[in-house]
């Protein structure tokens, strides 16, 4: 197995932060990628005709900072990735995360009853947070730690962010 290397910021990949419109972030064991999306918007011209929108892309790779497997989807780049963006530099390393069981002790006792959610029949055991989070290194210092980038609540379903980990957590008691 090759040895990944950590995601160590460019200038070009700061400024590519920077302008993203949306993001997707997935993470795959020790891998983590950070696939940033620009919309450009087309303009209509003097002579009737109008283009179609462009979307550009850049992909950032690295070891990720857990070994917990998720894909975060984030249509509009705002928050906590706002201050990422204009907080990074070159040089910088990005350490992005998620953990497997997300949540505490009020969510691990949370249920929903079958029959309470409309379309979800059979209702669900617990709840769990998917939270995205990523650690800005700069040179040996941590710069900031534990930023939160997306995060959402839902049962152990097929709208999880992370992946599951334990089949006993789709059964419903």
């Amino acid at each position: 197995m090759s040895e990944q290397k950590p995601m160590q910021l460019t200038k070009e990949d700061c400024a590519a932060l920077r302008g993203a419109t949306s993001y997707v972030v997935r993470l795959e064991g020790e891998t983590a990628s950070l696939e940033l999306r620009k919309k450009l918007r087309a303009t209509s011209r003097a002579d009737g005709f109008g283009g179609t929108d462009i979307e550009l892309e850049r992909t950032i790779g690295g070891t990720a900072g857990s070994l917990t497997r998720g894909t975060f989807v984030q249509l509009y780049a705002y928050g906590g990735f706002q201050a990422l963006a204009r907080l990074v530099r070159p040089g910088d390393v990005l350490r992005l995360y998620a953990s497997a069981d997300g949540g505490n002790q009020y969510l691990h006792a949370a249920e929903i009853p079958a029959g309470k959610l409309e379309g979800h029949n059979g209702g669900y055991s617990r709840l769990y947070l998917d939270e995205l989070c990523v650690d800005v290194i700069r040179g040996r210092r941590r710069l900031v730690e534990r930023l939160v980038l997306a995060y959402s609540l839902t049962p152990q379903n097929s709208a999880r962010a992370v992946e599951a980990t334990a089949r006993r957590d789709w059964a419903v008691a």
